[in-house]
């Protein structure tokens, strides 16, 4: 499994201060669904795609924050309506969204 520490990243530090990981964005059994490979632990699951989407943000520091130890900024790639826009289906299909995360000093 890869942590978020080896990640794509921005700089030379030891450990990196910014890095990237890819959230698949899932519409399934009528529940949207959020994961990563690159961020053990997250999966969030919810009928309504505003509360799921809204969980993103506190949900992924946290597990940083337990599986590094380090505490982070989440940078969203978009807000909920280009969102909304852009993984509006309701069809069960996978769409994958970036999101960039930077350690707190």
């Amino acid at each position: 499994m890869t942590t978020p520490m080896n990640l794509a990243v921005c700089d030379d530090g030891s450990p990196p201060r910014i890095w990237f990981a890819k959230i698949s964005h899932e519409f399934k059994n009528e529940h949207h669904v959020f994961k990563s490979e690159q961020i053990p632990g997250l999966f969030i699951a919810d009928k309504d795609s505003m509360r799921a989407f809204a969980q993103l943000v506190p949900t992924i520091m946290g597990l940083i924050l337990a599986n590094t130890g380090h505490k982070v900024k989440i940078f969203l790639r978009e807000d909920f309506w280009e969102f909304q826009k852009a993984h509006s289906s309701l069809q069960p299909s996978i769409k994958d969204t970036l999101i960039a995360i930077q350690k707190v000093a």
